[in-house]
């Protein structure tokens, strides 16, 4: 799995966060891209409005799907933060299931030495639709964080309505 997250404060409480994901099925010798682009604006209290594009890999076309929803970040602790994301699809397509996802990641991140962290993180993803569970996936990471640097054990749950997968292996982040 390549997992590419770049984001940046666009305006004064608008903000931009965009994620490229591409797995690789061992099973299938299938690559699966997917990306979403999200834009948020703050409401205050860790609370922010977003409008999210997802561009699905559907393998001989590409569906580009608006959402709305809202997302919460907190800072529990120094160590420990809280991001909840939850959004709901728009369409004029009447071939197409109105969904909603939500995505839930909990860090925790402890000092070890003055420049290094360890790095304890659990990312959920739910997405329903009118026929029940879409898609589910849990992805684990721990390892070791620097404030450029972070690697380590990487394990992922998926789950859709008709199959299962699980792949460990390991996981590196740089962040500029």
């Amino acid at each position: 799995t390549l997992d590419v997250k770049t984001s940046m404060n666009l305006f004064k409480d608008v903000n931009y966060f965009g994620r490229a994901i591409t797995t690789y099925d061992h099973k299938t010798d299938k690559v699966t891209p997917f990306a979403f682009i999200d834009v948020s604006y703050s409401l205050g209290k860790g609370f922010d409005a977003v409008y999210e594009t997802q561009f699905i890999d559907l393998g001989d076309r590409t569906l580009v799907q608006p959402r709305i929803g809202l997302e919460y970040f907190g800072q529990i602790r120094n160590d420990l933060s809280l991001l909840a994301v939850s959004t709901v699809n728009f369409t004029q397509d009447r071939d197409q299931d109105t969904t909603s996802e939500t995505v839930v990641t909990l860090k925790y991140t402890p000092k070890l030495t003055e420049k290094l962290n360890l790095l304890a993180q659990e990312e959920t993803v739910t997405n329903y639709g009118s026929d029940g569970l879409n898609f589910a996936s849990q992805n684990f990471r721990l390892g070791l964080a620097s404030k450029t640097l972070e690697g380590g054990l990487a394990v992922n749950l998926s789950q859709t309505k008709s199959d299962s997968n699980q792949t460990i292996g390991g996981f590196l982040a740089w962040k500029f």
